[in-house]
């Protein structure tokens, strides 16, 4: 019998940082780590993070472990069980509600291999007010769910900054549920301070199952995902365009986006792994590999944000001929 813990938060929220430290911890304890990962859109970048770390990854990218992968995803739980796997710990995508993990979890095959370790729920400390309903109900079921909240990056913002964002909490869980009390721990410690005593607690805090009226959700009719092979002239052409595209100020042009990630070719044929949230950008020089990234967010204008980029040069059908011939 494996233990799961499901790392979950929304999209740009910090969840695969966190994860990092955490695969640092088990694996001091000699845990042997299963992760799974599934991301909203095609591209899978949060994996490439965590290839370096001492665990086996498995994607589950193109579906959505909530409904078309779920089958899949509990596949991966059950076969976990017989690779003598210590944990496994799951990043689902930041769209994914967290009533799905539970029904995974006791459907009858996954029960017969597994059993719920811990839900850690990460939420940035500097949380942005002005979410969607529907994002507030994503938060909504990743909080009520959490045996601990982990507020990310607060060593960024200010001590009222993290106050408001708790207040804040509280005030989504009580539009979905008025009268719910927000009761449970919130690790509000800079995560470089985390000692092992911290994520013993962590490893060990459980999860919570509360009565709560479900709504009907889509998240594919919520979000959008954009994927684009489009290139950029230079390195400082594409920090603008991302500068651009996660401005507040520029979410009525754009649409609000949430994540940009994958890997993005300029012109003179340089690449660039890029993975983008609100205020995490990180750009590293690459061999190029793949030719696509992918934009998240809502009401996305994709037009718009495809003008910002260089297209790509056409290839002639005669010239692609010739080169398969060849």
């Amino acid at each position: 019998m494996v233990k799961v813990d499901l790392v979950t938060g929304f999209l740009g929220a910090g969840k695969t940082t966190f994860i990092q430290k955490y695969l640092g911890y088990l694996s001091s304890r000699g845990q042997k780590v299963h992760v799974i990962e599934n991301e909203f859109g095609i591209v899978s970048a949060d994996s490439d993070f965590l290839a370096e770390d001492d665990c086996d990854i498995s994607d589950l990218t193109g579906c959505c472990m909530c409904c078309t992968g779920k089958d899949k995803f509990e596949a991966m739980l059950g076969e976990s069980d017989g690779h003598g796997y210590d944990r496994v710990v799951v990043e689902p995508s930041g769209v994914y509600d967290v009533d799905e993990f539970f029904e995974s979890m006791f459907s009858d095959y996954v029960r017969r291999h597994c059993e719920i370790g811990s839900v850690l729920t990460i939420v940035d400390a500097d949380l942005d007010p002005d979410l969607s309903d529907s994002t507030r109900y994503m938060i909504f079921s990743q909080i009520l769910a959490a045996g601990a909240i982990l507020l990310s990056k607060s060593q960024m913002t200010t001590p009222e900054r993290i106050a408001q964002t708790k207040q804040y909490l509280q005030e989504i869980v009580t539009m979905f549920d008025p009268g719910m009390i927000l009761d449970k721990p919130i690790i509000t410690a800079d995560w470089e301070e985390l000692d092992d005593e911290a994520f013993e607690k962590l490893m060990n805090c459980g999860y919570r199952i509360e009565e709560h009226a479900r709504k009907a959700f889509s998240h594919e009719a919520a979000y959008q995902s954009m994927e684009g092979a489009s290139l950029c002239r230079d390195r400082a052409h594409l920090e603008e365009i991302i500068e651009t595209l996660m401005a507040p100020e520029n979410r009525d042009t754009y649409g609000q986006v949430f994540r940009i990630k994958g890997h993005i070719k300029d012109t003179a044929g340089n690449g660039y792994a890029v993975n983008v949230s609100r205020d995490c950008r990180v750009i590293r020089p690459v061999d190029f590999r793949r030719k696509l990234y992918v934009i998240i967010g809502e009401s996305l204008k994709a037009n718009k944000i495809e003008a910002l980029f260089v297209p790509r040069p056409a290839v002639s059908r005669r010239r692609k001929a010739g080169t398969e011939q060849a």
